[in-house]
């Protein structure tokens, strides 16, 4: 099998050597059938061998030829076609997937021999390049899909033909001899305006479309004219010829006579020479910020501070105005290589307009004169780095309505891509608030043109601005900014329109500071640290700290949890009675030295949950005295010794001191009084009651008896005095709770009446640092009250802890207060247990925060 594989290679090599390739494709069907043999004789090899399709690639056979001629109404002329052969053709590989494009200089250097992988491809055969339009540029191309099947070699077919246009223009005798001087222009639609000379005989090789045909005159006496005479349609693979003569070579009025080739179908056009028509001024183009021919690099999308226009004036009347672009860019935004502005229809317009440009008088039906504006059409330029070419070309050439034309208008917009860059940031001081670093640009009017910006906490960016601008050269300046006062690092970027420099992180420096931890500032679990720094704001180098504690002396260290407000840090979640070490640090700088503090005891209430009581009974079996602890020394004070200090043991009619109604405790424990429970287990009931050694129920129930006192009953830390017969707030207390919370109801005798919850913390000199109290009405289900104490920095340290609850604020012992409206009689004629009872505050589960 591999000598039959020599064998084809070397009948392919021959056939290369001795014919050419247009002959190789004349023997095509003969190698066709060797072709098939060999697969015949590869298919029966292969029974005895490995199975057929089991592999992944297959080959690649190109049969490659050239079809130089091209269409024309005439013979062709000897010389007109390219003299090129199918050797001179090149070939390029892509496959489907993308993963191969390759190109080989000619047909030989193909490897038929290789192998390639199972898929579509495409194949094409080309010579010259195109798009370029000019003498001697003949673009072949043929192309074609196919594909590779596994342990198969699939053939290809490629017959290049002519994919552009030519164009042949001649001159008469009479022609000659009528002009001292003349040219042809031959434009495609997007393509340069081609000069065609008085001598030239070749043809020009154009883009297929619409062509225009220019002839410019100048005759004998001088008179000069450039005409535009033909607009047609070419097709690839054609030849187009045009005669160009004076009167059909008779004598008369000179008028121009251009016969077009017969396969346009198309009458001879005709245009009037006489010194009038041509005397008429052409159109002409004035160009403003610029002159034609110009190229102008732009950094970016940027226009020119001048502006681009174009000032179109056409005595004769504007006829058409014809705007062509070479632009990848422009092309890839939808923006025509050709469009005559006099004749665009709205959607256009629109479309032109939305990449910039602007017209004054263009649009439609101009008259005699207009403006095109490129200037906004610059700003929408962009540099792209994934397109060949970033110059974008436009001309303008105008024609009058006698035909005559202007002169092309042609300016080049070479797009560059920006540069702009940042770096070395000078040193930024915590709560400093200028900046400067060193920008890259090469473009014009930085302090202009170029905008900072700077991220902010929500991660969007915030314009920065500029405070001065320094130009060291060579696109180099040094830039300073204004910038925040913020705590986090300092993220900047430039823009410059759709360039959009790296971002630059800029971390403050922090200079050596101190902290102190004043002992007024330090509670049962929190503690207030100050940053103090001689040299920078101190509220700054605290904005963004690090905080970590230790409680062995710095043996080892955990992160704190805080908050901050200006220079001072509250540092939360503290356990009380601990001696805390606290260090921080700012950006990369530590504190010069670490604090050291011991956080206040959290205490509690004694029986705050009022689960304990003690009895004591009194004279009778109808009045005791309860105290709300373990024994009668608890730190809960009550107004019971007041309301049962009259009372004895007489229960007749003469003496009814032993009676509940003389004599009673108005603070005892739910459950000692309605046999309620508390919140949780007992609680305090709190009663307003009457009493007095001369005290006597009613004669007849609901009518109220005697009665010489009225007390609101109170729960209350303290004692009470029975000398003085008042209450003495308070207890020592060396803690500052944050606040306190309970459980109440309430039941007032009358609707104005109120309860009353009280918390004060005093100092030393017995000034209230902190204080919260409230009224409390009508409460029929247990509910939670909390009080918030706050403390001003620098608050001096607790002495006393006040927390007193009362039945009711407006009631006092005053005959006023002595009726059925505040106080519930007890039974007529009643001897033992009646009472004079009032409004009745229930409080539970009584509890200090820290």
């Amino acid at each position: 099998m591999a000598y039959f594989f020599v064998h084809l290679d070397f009948f392919t090599y021959i056939c290369g050597r001795y014919f050419s390739h247009t002959h190789i494709s004349m023997i095509k069907p003969i190698f066709g059938v060797l072709a098939v043999s060999a697969a015949l004789t590869l298919s029966l090899a292969g029974c005895s061998g490995e199975e057929k399709g089991t592999s992944s690639t297959g080959r690649i056979s190109p049969f490659v030829s050239l079809q130089p001629e091209a269409l024309t109404s005439t013979v062709s002329r000897a010389g007109s076609e390219p003299n090129i052969a199918a050797s001179d053709l090149s070939l390029k590989l892509v496959s489907e997937d993308g993963s191969i494009n390759r190109t080989f200089s000619s047909v030989n250097d193909f490897p038929t021999d290789e192998k390639f992988k199972v898929g579509r491809y495409t194949l094409s055969a080309y010579y010259g390049e195109n798009g370029v339009e000019g003498f001697e540029k003949p673009y072949f191309y043929d192309e074609q899909t196919f594909s590779v099947k596994s342990d198969e070699t699939a053939s290809v077919d490629l017959t290049a033909v002519l994919a552009n246009s030519m164009v042949t223009v001649s001159y008469t005798d009479a022609f000659r001899n009528y002009m001292s001087n003349f040219n042809a222009i031959l434009h495609s639609a997007g393509g340069d305006y081609n000069f065609y000379g008085p001598t030239e005989t070749r043809p020009i090789y154009l883009n297929p479309g619409s062509v225009t045909l220019q002839v410019r005159v100048v005759k004998n006496n001088g008179t000069e004219a450039r005409l535009e005479v033909a607009t047609f349609t070419a097709q690839p693979r054609h030849h187009y010829r045009f005669t160009v003569d004076v009167n059909n070579g008779e004598v008369g009025n000179p008028t121009l006579v251009v016969s077009l080739d017969e396969q346009l179908g198309q009458e001879d056009v005709i245009i009037d020479l006489s010194d009038q028509i041509l005397n008429a001024p052409a159109p002409e183009i004035k160009t403003e910020g610029f002159a034609s021919g110009d190229v102008i690099d732009a950094i970016g999308a940027t226009a020119p501070a001048d502006g681009l226009k174009m000032n179109v004036v056409a005595r004769g009347g504007i006829r058409s105005v014809k705007l062509s672009t070479e632009s990848e860019y422009l092309t890839s935004q939808a923006w025509p290589t050709e469009v005559d502005l006099a004749a665009a229809d709205e959607i256009m317009q629109s479309r032109l307009e939305s990449l910039g440009l602007s017209t004054l008088g263009i649009w439609n039906r101009p008259d005699q004169m207009g403006v095109i504006d490129f200037t906004g059409v610059a700003s929408n330029i962009k540099f792209s780095p994934y397109i060949q070419n970033n110059a974008s070309k436009f001309t303008v050439v105008v024609t009058d309505r006698q035909g005559k034309t202007s002169e092309p208008a042609t300016f080049t917009i070479n797009t560059i891509q920006a540069t702009l860059n940042l770096s070395n940031p000078s040193e930024l001081p915590i709560g400093g608030s200028t900046l400067s670093l060193d920008v890259e640009f090469n473009g014009a009017d930085l302090q202009k043109n170029v905008v900072f910006q700077y991220r902010n906490s929500r991660g969007t960016f915030d314009p920065l601005t500029i405070e001065s601008v320094t130009d060291n050269g060579n696109n180099t300046y040094r830039v300073t900014l204004n910038v925040p006062v913020i705590s986090s690092d300092l993220i900047i970027r430039a823009k410059y329109n759709d360039t959009e420099s790296s971002t630059i992180t800029v971390k403050h420096s922090v200079p050596e500071f101190t902290i102190e931890a004043d002992n007024r500032n330090v509670f049962s679990t929190k503690a207030i640290i100050e940053v103090k720094c001689a040299t920078a704001d101190p509220e700054a180098i605290a904005r963004n700290p690090y905080v970590r504690i230790s409680t062995d002396g710095g043996a080892t260290w955990a992160g704190a949890s805080f908050t901050v407000n200006g220079a001072f840090i509250t540092i939360n979640r503290l356990t009380h009675n601990t001696t805390y070490t606290v260090t921080v640090r700012s950006n990369e700088t530590f504190c010069k030295e670490p604090v050291s503090f011991k956080t206040e005891e959290a205490k509690r209430f004694e029986n705050g949950s009022m689960e304990m009581w003690t009895r004591e009974d009194g004279q009778s079996a109808y009045w005791w005295r309860s105290y709300p602890g373990r024994d009668t020394s608890t730190k809960w004070g009550t107004m019971n010794l007041l309301t049962t200090s009259e009372g004895g043991s007489s229960t007749n009619v003469f003496n009814r001191n032993g009676c509940a109604y003389s004599a009673i405790s108005g603070t005892i424990s739910t459950i000692m009084g309605d046999n309620q429970g508390g919140y949780m287990g007992q609680g305090a009931l709190i009663r307003t009651v009457g009493w007095g050694g001369g005290n006597s129920a009613p004669v007849i129930s609901g009518n109220m008896g005697t009665c010489q006192h009225i007390t609101p009953g109170e729960l209350y830390v303290g004692y009470f005095d029975t000398n003085t017969k008042q209450p003495v707030y308070g207890t020592e207390w060396t803690s500052r709770p944050s606040g306190m919370k309970f459980y109440y109801k309430y039941e007032p005798k009358s609707s104005d009446d109120r309860a009353y919850a009280e918390i004060s913390i005093l100092d030393s000199e017995g000034k209230t640092i902190s204080t919260q109290n409230t009224e409390l009405s009508s409460q029929a289900d247990w509910k939670e009250i909390s009080f918030t104490l706050e403390y001003p920095l620098n608050t001096a340290k607790a002495k006393t802890l006040i927390v007193k609850f009362k039945s009711s604020n407006i009631v006092r012992d005053d005959k006023q207060f002595i009726n059925t409206t505040y106080l519930t009689p007890p039974p007529g004629s009643n001897l033992s247990d009646g009472t004079y009872m009032g409004s009745q505050l229930y409080i539970d589960e009584i509890e200090l925060i820290y």
